[in-house]
């Protein structure tokens, strides 16, 4: 009987840490997953930010030269 007791005892506590185990793995999944995204979303402000910093210098070389040409006339 004692053996019993023991054994149901070793069996909850181990379900008890699988479970906890468990719940831990899902959040660090849902961490991973959270991470990804934003990750993704950086990624793509980054490209937006090039290419709004390649149109601004564009248009800066473009006035520089329309400066020039009138200080030329």
């Amino acid at each position: 009987m004692g053996k019993n007791i023991l054994l149901a005892t070793l069996l909850l506590v181990s379900v008890f840490f699988g479970f906890i185990s468990n719940s831990r793995s899902k959040e660090a999944k849902r961490q991973a997953e959270t991470a990804q995204a934003n990750l993704e979303l950086a990624e793509a402000m980054t490209k937006k930010a090039l290419e709004e910093a390649r149109t601004a210098t564009e248009k800066a070389e473009k006035t520089l030269l329309l400066l020039k040409e009138c200080q030329n006339k």
